[in-house]
Parts: C-alpha cells; sequence; structure tokens
C-alpha cells in the first residue's frame, strides 16, 4: 500500500512538472519571436518572476543603444507591423500578451527600450 501510494504521488508529481515546463516552452515560443531585441543594444535590467525570461508568468527586459529614438522606433514600427502582419496572415493564435515602449534613456544619451510580456498568468 506504501508503494502503490508513493507511485501515485511520483505520477502525480511528474505530471505537473511536465505541464509546467511544457506550459513555459510553449510561452517562450510564442513570445519571444514577438519581441525582437533591437540590434546591439545592450541589456540594462532583466527580470521575470518564474521559470525563464519570456516563459511563464511576466518578464521586463530593458535595453539601451546609443541610437537616435526616432531611429528605434522606426526600426520597431516595420518590425513588429512584419511580424503581426505575418501573424495575421497565417491566422496563428497568440499564447501571451506583449508590448514595448521605445523612449529616451533616463541617462539622457541614446534610447531606452523595454520590452514586456505576460503568459499564462
Amino acid at each position: 500500500m506504501v508503494i502503490g501510494s508513493a507511485a501515485v504521488l511520483l505520477v502525480m508529481v511528474l505530471c505537473v512538472v511536465v505541464t509546467t515546463l511544457a506550459l513555459d516552452g510553449t510561452c517562450l515560443a510564442d513570445m519571444e519571436p514577438r519581441l525582437p531585441r533591437y540590434p546591439n543594444a545592450t541589456v540594462v535590467l532583466e527580470q521575470h518572476n518564474f521559470l525563464t525570461q519570456f516563459g511563464m508568468g511576466e518578464s521586463v527586459l530593458m535595453l539601451h543603444t546609443d541610437d537616435e529614438v526616432a531611429t528605434v522606433r522606426d526600426w520597431y514600427g516595420r518590425t513588429m507591423g512584419a511580424i503581426y502582419s505575418d501573424l495575421q496572415k497565417e491566422n496563428v493564435r497568440t499564447f501571451g500578451k506583449t508590448n514595448y515602449t521605445v523612449g529616451q534613456s533616463e541617462t539622457g544619451s541614446g534610447t531606452q527600450i523595454i520590452l514586456y510580456g505576460r503568459c499564462g498568468s
């Protein structure tokens, strides 16, 4: 009876672990392409509240580049427009929510980029 109970408990734990890892991987595969990193930008801050950046939970990635704000906004406008156009053409269902902001860096020079994602929470 003890061995049977232990086996059932082990199977339950394995099911929860496998499901959690699968959902985290699904979130990552969905959100990572929809939150592109600006070329040659440096990472200033990286936060996430679960297993991986842009996996399950909430994730924030703050980037900095010396490029002008207008240049970065133009790049994100073109890049994000192409991504969402492809998503609509293929009628792909997205799993998480994403957002980004581009603005003047807090240091006064260059551009600050904030990529935000929330999935499965």
